[in-house]
């Protein structure tokens, strides 16, 4: 008897040591860095139902008396609209910049807020405002996506937390023009926002440009939060130029001639689409020696993922986040966002910690959006973005994608939370999306400007996947078709991906460490029970 208890002894100290060690990592994995409450925590309730949605905007667009919405109203006051700052030049197909354009308008932003907003209400926030244009290709849409600086009087910064998304001087106005659902991008971030730290939080809105008395509807909006360093934000340490290391945020994406491009190892190499450019510290105080330290923090990342030595390879874990690269991999792939890797995509680091990626950015195209390509719900696309390519060589990486998937699949990207969460959006949307079909006909329901093609079987001509959609319910249908899909095949399609795979840099991949290991854990307690007992 006086043997047994000291074994029994052992064991529940060894099984409690094992316990603490999975408790204490998940913890870190899942309350790193993440905001207590964000909008998104709050529920949708659904919209109340209206006759005549339409009814408060005449044929010119104009508001009348009768207009009011249930959705917040955002309404800029401007002396002129801000220019279009792109040109499309054929020779090199691609937007580049208008020289010499200024982008920027002054103006007033109001945000009216209630249970129901109309423009004679008193506002609940005004700032004056600085405001230009934004996105890519989206820069010259009909509707247009803005960047919005709050300013005071003195005309410098003036934060303000707006929809209680926390206190900052830039906000976006997306406007997702491409996306007939309007809730692609709120539907991906709604869900990412459980898994990811930093997700940029957004709030439904309807907005109205005031010149005089005249307001003019624009449609649905989502009001949000940017990519950038800041408390409420990416929460990285601030820049000191006298320190040696500090933290940073960078972004990967087309060219851009304002940026401060990155000179990095795999960029040189062509290794890498685009560019990366360092979005903070900012242009205006960044000093060069700081640039020369993101440059070579990130090409020793590079360095080790495009290594053709194992050895090598296998450290990348000593410097990038792999959780944070798994989620990355996961949210896109199932949304099937396809343009992040190449595009948009951020990368922060704080002072003493690995490299994250993060956060996530831009989902309209998802989802079977994409205005060039259909997507293929039955194939796996995200292992070949950059430095994904090398991440899905080894086994070790492979392993943690599925392992991640499927504990994701039961809770936050389950099936049925995440088609719920279709129907909640569009009830919560309500009215307003008669409204904003109603301002943007042309473009959702004669296709003059995002006419997705079917897919056709090249052989026997058979439409293979329907992408044309002229009614509101018929776009959600095809994003559910899609989910589910895509979301079934996603296991088969990892396990494939083993059989690529010509690495595996966790413990296992080394045999003779494992079985060392293993003697050790199993001897020592044995040693020492004999030894007591």
């Amino acid at each position: 008897m006086m043997v047994k208890r000291p074994r029994l002894l052992a064991l529940c100290v060894t099984m409690l040591v094992l316990a603490l060690s999975l408790a204490a990592d998940i913890y870190v994995k899942t309350n790193a860095k993440q905001k207590e409450h964000t909008v998104y925590d709050d529920p949708l309730p659904k919209a109340p139902a209206e006759e005549a949605p339409c009814a408060g905007i005449d044929a010119d667009f104009s508001i009348n008396d009768s207009f009011s919405s249930h959705l917040p109203l955002v309404v800029l006051e401007l002396s002129e609209e801000p220019p279009v700052q792109v040109y499309f030049d054929t020779a090199q197909a691609a937007y580049l910049p208008i020289e010499g354009l200024e982008p920027y308008v002054q103006g007033t932003l109001s945000i009216i807020e209630g249970e129901r907003n109309r423009v004679t209400d008193a506002p609940a926030l005004t700032s004056r405002i600085n405001i230009k244009r934004r996105g890519n290709s989206s820069m010259v849409y009909d509707k247009a996506q803005y960047l919005i600086k709050l300013v005071g009087e003195d005309g410098l910064d003036a934060p303000l937390d707006i929809f209680g998304m926390g206190a900052d001087e830039e906000w976006v106005l997306n406007g997702s023009m491409s996306d007939k659902s309007m809730m692609r991008n709120y539907l991906a971030y709604r869900v990412i926002d459980d898994i990811m730290p930093f997700t940029p939080e957004n709030v439904y809105c309807e907005v109205l440009l005031k010149k005089g008395e005249v307001y003019s509807y624009q449609g649905l909006y989502l009001f949000g939060e940017s990519v950038k360093k800041g408390d409420s934000r990416v929460d990285i340490g601030g820049y000191n130029p006298n320190d040696d290391f500090n933290g940073y945020l960078v972004r990967r994406d087309r060219y851009d001639a304002d940026a401060v491009t990155l000179d990095t190892w795999a960029t040189r190499e062509g290794l890498c689409y685009g560019s990366l450019a360092l979005k903070y510290p900012p242009k205006a105080r960044v000093e060069s020696k700081m640039i020369g330290y993101v440059e070579q923090d990130i090409s020793r990342v590079e360095h080790v993922l495009y290594s053709n030595d194992p050895q090598e390879f296998a450290r990348y874990a000593d410097y990038i986040d792999v959780d944070s690269f798994v989620d990355y991999f996961l949210c896109n792939e199932f949304f099937g966002n396809y343009d992040a890797g190449n595009n948009s995509t951020y990368l922060y680091k704080d002072e003493g910690e690995k490299l994250h990626i993060g956060p996530v950015w831009d989902f309209d195209g998802d989802l079977d959006n994409y205005t060039v390509a259909a997507m293929d719900p039955s194939v796996l696309a995200f292992q070949v973005k950059p430095w994904f390519e090398r991440l899905c060589t080894d086994d070790t990486f492979i392993d943690k994608l599925q392992a991640r998937y499927a504990a994701l699949r039961r809770n936050e990207m389950s099936e049925t939370r995440v088609l719920a969460l279709i129907e909640q959006i569009r009830d919560y949307i309500g009215p307003a999306r008669a409204r904003e079909w109603m301002r943007w006909r042309a473009q959702y329901e004669e296709g003059t400007m995002f006419d997705l093609q079917d897919t056709v079987d090249p052989l026997t001509g058979e439409v293979t996947a329907h992408r044309r959609t002229d009614a509101y319910e018929q776009e959600l249908y095809r994003m559910r078709v899609v989910l589910r899909r895509h979301g079934y095949i996603i296991p088969s399609k990892l396990m494939e991906l083993h059989e690529l795979t010509a690495e595996r840099t966790d413990i296992s991949g080394h045999p003779g460490v494992l079985l060392m290991l293993c003697a050790l854990a199993f001897g020592l307690p044995l040693l020492w029970i004999r030894r007591i007992g």
